[in-house]
């Protein structure tokens, strides 16, 4: 089956165009442009979304699949085409460099190369018939083989879309069947034809276009001479006189180009008006010029600003060519009492031109600010703040603010909990394999049954598994080893925590962020929660910036929050362990947050929803009083 792309053009259509892995990009560009009569395609270009094509490129090294939709924009400039520099490469591996216009074929640049040079005289366009089969001149480039006499004839440059720049072509003899000859040699007749028609094509669109632009000009010509001679009494000069040209289409001039009768206001002797015979308005205003002003417009390529004219809607349905009625009666009004629209347009024409548009009903008119006024009610609030943020601020707890050096040691009590195991104890039993493998099993389970949730509803399953939590512990470490630590509700937002950070520093114009390691992920959202950040129950955070400097903790935390390390471990036992069996958190088998036993000094590793329990009961095979390592996740049995 022959690939082929679809090409959307600016008149709306869609053209196909057959392709193969070769097909140059800038040759789909002028095919579409001649069977749609955009004339010169050097004015129009090929994208994709955003992607702007190289035309150089053939589709196979533009990566385009099959039945690729592209669109043909007009481009800001047209492409200039210069000199090419052709590097031919023979056989023997010497390079021999020339400069060729784009309308240059390889026939030609090889007869060029075998003039300039007495070495190559005769050789590059040689026929071996000695051999059978016989020995034809082969140029490659790109992986495009152009083979025999006829075929380097027909292949220009241009149609290698090598209209600027370098390039290197590798010329070389090959033995070429009779038969394949042949059919290179009606491929090639075949191209000729196709690109015959083609122009063709795009020479009677050309003409018909001319032709009916000096149709139009003129039945404007014959209408105005008609309209001077059957003058009536009461017209004036300036009632004759043609205003300039203007791209505004009003309602009425949209109704008289789509032949529908309109009816006078009140005030002009209630006289009904019909079709009108002659010439829209809008041709009437088209100064008597070898091209329309709407074409020269249009050819100007305006950024932004788009033509239409009563002729676009011909082809559209009665029930469309309603709905356009509509919508031009009544925006257009409102375009034109905006100054939007050129004086001249405003101006009546003839008598058998002139509409009182009706008054705008109380529904329609503008609605202006002039009169405007804020509620009482809201006299003297702060509206910037969100009823969110109101809340975590009412509800906030006691941050119980605590400023200790990281460099200094725990007492001996507390280390000698942590005391060394044996080796044995980091082996894996077969109860553990078990529960290991339950537990994954119970995960996968929950995976595939739960049922699709919205980020909004899994950011309220991750803050509902710490609502038992009625505070949280954050640390946050600067980089001189001192550490700030404080108490937080698990719903209060991330933005929460970097307010909390700038009150305690010294410089608060410092630009500071928060990120957690390792690895090191940036705190960046701060309207999301503290347990949908992972900060809960216990978070270990650190503070970076940009600016260097010796002392970042402010004077007055300094001097009154300043404490041992045991006061801050004491505060996190308090909080995080208080009553751990009676707490209604989620159960082992589900995944939880990981509490550190009481008395423990608070690691550095945060503590998040993903990580297991740690309290679960452990298999009777271990000895009692012996702590669980951190990487071993248990659960119940």
């Amino acid at each position: 089956m022959a690939a082929s792309v679809q090409v959307l053009c600016p008149n709306g259509r869609r053209q196909n165009v057959k392709i193969n892995p070769n097909t140059k990009l800038l040759q789909i560009l002028e095919e579409v442009c001649q069977r749609q009569g955009f004339l010169p395609p050097e004015d129009y270009k090929l994208v994709q979304g955003r992607k702007e094509f190289d035309l150089s490129l053939s589709v196979r090294y533009a990566s385009l699949p099959n039945n690729a939709k592209l669109e043909m924009v007009k481009s800001s400039s047209s492409r200039q085409e210069q000199e090419v520099i052709i590097a031919l490469q023979i056989a023997s591996g010497e390079r021999h460099q020339e400069s060729f216009q784009p309308s240059s074929s390889l026939w030609d640049i090889l007869l060029l190369f075998e003039s300039k040079n007495s070495e190559l005289q005769g050789i590059l366009t040689r026929v071996d018939t000695s051999q059978k089969p016989a020995l034809h001149p082969v140029c490659i480039y790109m992986r495009e083989e152009v083979v025999g006499e006829q075929a380097l004839k027909a292949m220009t440059l241009k149609k290698l879309a090598l209209t600027s720049g370098k390039a290197i072509i590798r010329h070389l003899h090959r033995p070429v069947d009779e038969g394949i000859l042949g059919e290179i040699i009606d491929k090639v007749e075949k191209e000729k034809k196709k690109q015959e028609k083609l122009e063709e094509m795009a020479h009677k669109k050309q003409m018909g276009e001319l032709e009916k632009s000096k149709e139009h000009n003129c039945d404007a010509s014959s209408y105005i001479s008609e309209s001077q001679d059957n003058k009536q009494p009461m017209d004036t000069e300036e009632n004759v006189q043609m205003p300039p040209f203007s791209t505004s289409v009003t309602a009425d001039e949209f109704r008289i180009a789509q032949h529908e009768p309109m009816v006078q206001d009140e005030g002009e002797n209630n006289v009904t008006s019909t079709t009108q015979t002659g010439p829209t308005r809008q041709q009437l205003e088209r100064p008597t010029q070898s091209s329309t002003p709407i074409e020269d417009l249009r050819n100007l390529n305006i950024p932004g600003v788009e033509i239409f004219t009563p002729d676009d809607f011909s082809d559209l349905s009665p029930q469309e060519q309603a709905i356009a009625q509509r919508l031009a009666a009544r925006f257009l009004p409102h375009i034109q009492a905006a100054g939007l629209t050129s004086p001249s347009t405003s101006q009546p024409q003839s008598a058998s031109l002139e509409r009182t548009p009706k008054p705008p009903s109380e529904n329609q008119m503008p609605q202006t600010f002039e009169n405007f006024k804020f509620p009482e009610a809201t006299k003297g609030k702060n509206l910037s703040d969100s009823k969110e943020k109101r809340t975590w601020q009412e509800n906030r707890c006691d941050r119980e603010t605590i400023l200790y050096d990281g460099n200094e040691s725990l007492s001996q009590e507390i280390l000698s909990q942590e005391s060394d195991v044996p080796d044995d104890f980091f082996d894996v039993t077969k109860n553990d394999v078990k529960l290991m493998y339950r537990d994954l099993q119970n995960a996968v389970k929950r995976m595939e049954e739960q049922p699709l949730m919205t980020s909004a509803m899994r950011h309220e399953k991750m803050e509902a598994m710490f609502d038992s939590y009625d505070r949280i512990v954050i640390r946050v470490q600067f980089p001189d080893r001192y550490v700030l630590q404080g108490l937080f509700r698990p719903r209060e937002p991330v933005s929460a925590l970097y307010s909390f950070v700038e009150e305690n520093i010294e410089n608060k114009h410092d630009k500071f962020y928060l990120y957690t390691a390792p690895p090191k992920e940036v705190i960046k959202d701060f309207r999301v929660s503290l347990a949908v950040s992972k900060l809960a129950p216990a978070a270990f955070v650190y503070y970076g910036c940009e600016i260097q400097r010796e002392i970042y903790a402010s004077e007055e935390l300094r001097r009154n929050h300043l404490k041992p390390r045991i006061e801050a471990e004491k505060i996190v036992s308090q909080i995080l362990n208080p009553d751990v069996s009676s707490r209604p958190g989620p159960s082992s088998s589900e995944s939880g947050p990981r509490l550190p036993p009481e008395g423990a000094p608070f690691g550095s590793q945060r503590m998040s929803a993903g990580s297991s329990s740690s309290l679960s009961s452990r298999p009777s095979t271990l000895p009692s009083g012996t702590p669980v390592p951190k990487w071993l996740k248990l659960g119940k049995k």
